[in-house]
């Protein structure tokens, strides 16, 4: 394929023209457009598990000290009776830990920068916690419109804060 495709015949030609291409050929495959160059697998697993442990640990302390010490007033009084009165332990283990392999796997290991991974990582709480806050609006009798904009708005901070950790602990892709 390689050989009838033109792609020998476009590559002759194109670093006259656009020099960086060279660097481009080097590093990306040019059957499947993937990096050749690969990590090892030992240094992708550390860094996979730098990144799980800091985004587990900087979301279970800033989430409980969210909801345990600055906010628990403020749920009691607008959530009332439709506030537990036990936490699901179940259903808290099954959020965290899928919102946590989200936020590895699309926020943070992926990101090339800091900044890439807090734009993910405010991407990722957009779609969640505004997700979840106006479907109970919508579906819910009596849940409070006040709650909608500061849970929402609670949930980009957090796991806009959450990627950059997870990124600054992880290090940058392999690749760079």
């Amino acid at each position: 394929l390689l050989k009838v495709s033109g792609v020998s015949m476009l590559e002759a030609t194109i670093t006259e023209r656009r020099p960086a291409y060279r660097q481009y050929m080097n590093d990306v495959s040019a059957f499947v457009p993937w990096p050749k160059k690969v990590a090892l697998p030992g240094e992708m697993m550390i860094r996979t598990l730098k990144a799980f442990a800091a985004v587990c640990i900087t979301m279970t302390v800033i989430d409980l000290a969210w909801l345990g010490l600055v906010a628990d007033s403020l749920y009691s009084e607008l959530l009332g009776p439709l506030r537990a009165k036990e936490t699901v332990v179940l259903a808290a283990v099954l959020f965290y830990l899928q919102y946590v392999m989200i936020l590895v796997f699309y926020a943070v290991l992926p990101s090339p920068d800091l900044r890439t991974a807090a734009k993910r990582g405010l991407g990722v709480g957009w779609v969640a916690y505004a997700t979840y806050e106006l479907t109970n609006w919508a579906v819910i009798e009596g849940w409070p419109a006040a709650l909608v904009p500061i849970d929402i708005a609670w949930g980009l901070v957090l796991t806009t804060v959450v990627a950059i950790a997870g990124r600054a602990a992880a290090g940058p892709p392999p690749s760079q």
